[in-house]
């Protein structure tokens, strides 16, 4: 988005619509949308509430020891989705502040982009630009494998669960 910014003629920034106040806020607003999305996890955090509620309530109705065997996956899964939210807090802080670098970088850019149409500095902004924001994606990364690995160990144990739900109801002894 940034680089098809800075193609168009020094006449497109004059305009009232495209000062550097309402590009920056444009940029940054997508990528600030971007990262709200992301981290909210409150889509895989609630049907797996009910799926365990509802899984142990189950449990609870045929035998109460198989209701000790699902209630294992409770505290596992609280625990990685704090592993997840700790971390989480952590690299929304770095990004903000990386966009902020990128903001004032973009700023300064807009603001002067008469002078830089003049010179044909149009790509050495832009490299510019793409090396500023190069932390925040190593950063992005770092969150998704975080993720990744939560989402990995809550249904690991998931499944480990059912495993000993099976077991558990082959071996027991229906008289």
């Amino acid at each position: 988005m940034f680089r098809k910014i800075l193609r168009h003629g020094a006449a497109y920034f004059d305009e009232e619509a495209n000062t550097p106040g309402r590009l920056v806020h444009k940029l940054m607003s997508d990528t600030a949308t971007l990262n709200r999305t992301l981290g909210d996890k409150l889509d895989l955090l609630l049907p797996a509430v009910i799926c365990s509620t509802v899984s142990v309530t189950i449990a609870l109705l045929i035998n109460w020891k198989l209701a000790l065997i699902c209630g294992f996956q409770f505290p596992a899964f609280f625990i990685f989705r704090l592993v997840e939210l700790r971390e989480t807090s952590k690299r929304q802080r770095q990004m903000a502040e990386q966009e902020k670098k990128a903001a004032n970088l973009a700023t300064a850019v807009l603001s002067n982009m008469s002078t830089i149409k003049a010179y044909t500095l149009q790509e050495h902004f832009n490299n510019i630009f793409y090396e500023t924001l190069k932390p925040l994606q190593k950063t992005m990364k770092r969150q998704s494998c975080i993720s990744s690995f939560v989402f990995a160990c809550q249904f690991s144990f998931h499944l480990y669960s059912h495993c000993n739900n099976v077991t558990f109801w082959k071996s027991y002894d229906v008289k």
